[in-house]
């Protein structure tokens, strides 16, 4: 028991760390938001989910704040996932939640790996040699970085996975209810945290099952039916909206098959190899260690090869088709080190038993093990580095607070173009809390990275909807913002900076102290294109007309058109509007004749 609480204080105290909590663990509760990497995006994404699920238990909607209106969806950002989980239980969309259900995640990560332990029927001495190394594995290089960038789908999402296939092969041996909850619960969350990365457990599961079916009663198979098919029927509803939204990232994924990807495969073997020290040795470890584990372990040393086999495979689909580089499959890899915790542990303990046996002194063991958890920890530099450790950055800077307020003046009449960068991502993250924290509607800021048809509309680097800015005659620039309702315009490239300080319609703002520069345009904002009328609220699920006068008995919006769209009262019809540039359609609406207030409900796909 002492040292179950020495290791959960250890990790306590790494995670108070991770957190910058250390000199007043009560920042944690503060409603500031997490900034570093992508987490900005999730916080944002999770909010709106959060809330669609709790209002209409769908975990899309159409978000007007960005893009001209685009669709969340769970294709569009995986790592929001994790974030709806963390909101929904408080039901209060604070930043607080996040932050709260990422610091509890980090706490429990000694005892995930311990219960993986226990789902193999490993000793008590393995249980806590899991948990050190899985906690030491956790915050590892590589997979602190993976926590810094945001990529909680992939490692929580991971840990879901190998905690089921742990407790599945125990419940072939040992069926039990506490078992059958825990199969079932960790399918329902690795369903849900990350479907395509569950998919790839499937082979070895289907063959473990397989390779017990004759052993047992119809009983026990009823109960393994019964667990996944809950764990599906629980998350059939946003696995129909992930299925219907993974249609918008085809038409950027339509590259041919290609088999170069086996000369490069062989050529490039060491992206097969752990880049992190640590995992590198573990994975060594893993590897010698097998044979001993399957002496006891048979069955389960067959579904981690398996496992490690299928993870190893799918990391490397892209090569041969790039498409799946989108899905992020070549994230995967390291997951195949977690497997590899527990033939060290279980060939760690198997020294200490046979030194306890061959010095004929109990303490003899006890002692190689802690000299060992002393020696990884000294190995691993982590006292002299620990004022070093990365960490994550909590809340705005000055200047960003600055920018926030410089934009928080102009009424939410039009858009804001903002230009990204693919430069310093780490750093900007933080914009895509900017439709929140100023009240306006952003071209740009979202997400650097995406390549959804939906992001056609934005400045990348100095290149307007992928053409470079300084090609843009003033006639086009005025068509792009007429067309988007673009009220102000806030960039940071020379190539921007010079282009707009030329442009006619434009003029500069006072921004000594920022590293933006900010232009309005002097130009009426209206976000009808034809028709008249005054957009009252645009939010996620609902767009608010008022004193609407169609022309020719059309009114087109300065809106993205998104499949489910009902018109209250139901006065006329909503259908998509084709723009020559946009590869998005635009809404429009046909009407016999004004209408005083009229509102666009969004119902979902």
């Amino acid at each position: 028991m002492l040292c179950f609480v020495a290791l959960l204080a250890g990790n306590a105290l790494w995670t108070l760390r991770f957190f910058d909590l250390l000199d007043d663990p009560r920042k944690l509760l503060e409603p500031t938001p997490i900034l570093s990497g992508k987490h900005a995006l999730h916080c944002y994404h999770g909010q709106l989910g959060a809330q669609a699920w709790l209002e209409h238990q769908v975990s899309s909607c159409f978000d007007p704040s960005y893009q001209a209106g685009y669709p969340k969806s769970p294709v569009f950002d995986s790592g929001c996932r994790p974030a709806e989980l963390f909101y929904l239980p408080a039901q209060k969309h604070s930043y607080v939640s996040y932050k709260v259900g990422l610091f509890i995640s980090c706490l429990l990560i000694p005892i995930f790996f311990i219960s993986m332990a226990r789902g193999l029927e490993l000793s008590p001495v393995s249980w806590l040699l899991a948990g050190f190394f899985g906690m030491i594995l956790w915050w590892s290089k590589l997979n602190t970085e993976q926590l810094i960038t945001g990529e909680l789908d992939l490692l929580l999402g991971g840990i879901s996975a190998i905690i089921h296939c742990c407790w599945l092969i125990r419940y072939a041996h040992q069926p039990s209810l506490l078992g059958w909850c825990i199969i079932t619960f960790s399918a329902c969350v690795a369903w849900y945290i990350q479907p395509v990365f569950f998919a790839v457990f499937i082979p070895p599961i289907a063959l473990h099952y397989l390779w017990n079916a004759f052993k047992h009663s119809p009983m026990w198979h009823l109960s393994l039916y019964l667990a996944w098919g809950l764990a599906l029927g629980v998350n059939a509803p946003w696995l129909r909206e992930w299925l219907h939204y993974l249609g918008l990232m085809l038409p950027i994924m339509d590259e041919p098959l290609t088999s170069a990807g086996w000369k490069n495969l062989w050529q490039d073997w060491r992206d097969f190899v752990p880049r992190d020290p640590l995992m590198l040795l573990l994975s060594i470890g893993g590897l010698i260690g097998i044979p001993f584990f399957a002496y006891r372990h048979t069955s389960a040393s067959i579904i981690m090869i398996l496992t490690a086999v299928c993870v190893s495979a799918a990391s490397h689909l892209h090569r041969f088709w790039p498409m799946l580089e989108e899905l992020h499959l070549f994230r995967l890899l390291h997951v195949v080190v977690w497997f590899a915790v527990f033939p060290v542990v279980h060939m760690l303990e198997g020294l200490s038993r046979l030194l306890s046996r061959k010095l004929d002194a109990a303490w003899a063991g006890a002692a190689w093990l802690a000299i060992l958890i002393a020696g990884t920890v000294f190995v691993l530099e982590i006292p002299m580095n620990w004022n070093s450790l990365p960490k994550l950055k909590v809340g705005f800077s000055e200047s960003q607070i600055s920018l926030i307020q410089k934009l928080q003046f102009q009424k939410p009449t039009a858009r804001v173009l903002w230009e990204d960068s693919l430069v310093n991502l780490q750093e900007d993250g933080w914009t895509s809390l900017l439709a929140p924290f100023t009240g306006q509607a952003f071209l740009g800021g979202l997400d650097p990275e995406c390549r959804m048809e939906h992001f056609y509309a934005r400045l990348l680097d100095g290149r307007l909807a992928g053409k470079d800015i300084r090609l843009w005659s003033d006639q086009q620039l005025d068509q792009f913002f007429n067309r988007y309702n673009v009220g102000r315009v806030v960039v940071r490239t020379e190539a921007s900076i010079e282009r707009f300080r030329n442009y006619p319609a434009a003029r500069e703002e006072n921004t000594d102290k920022l590293a933006f520069k900010i232009f309005t345009l002097n130009r009426e904002h209206n976000f009808f294109l034809k028709g008249k009328g005054k957009l009252i609220e645009a939010t996620w699920k609902r767009i608010e007309l008022s004193d609407v006068q169609p022309e020719d008995g059309e009114v087109i919006l300065s809106m993205h058109y998104q499949q489910g769209w009902v018109l209250s009262p139901q006065v006329g019809e909503v259908e998509r509007q084709l723009d020559a540039e946009d590869p998005i359609p635009f809404i429009r609406l046909w009407l016999s004749s004004p209408v005083p207030h009229l509102v666009l409900e969004w119902r979902g796909p």
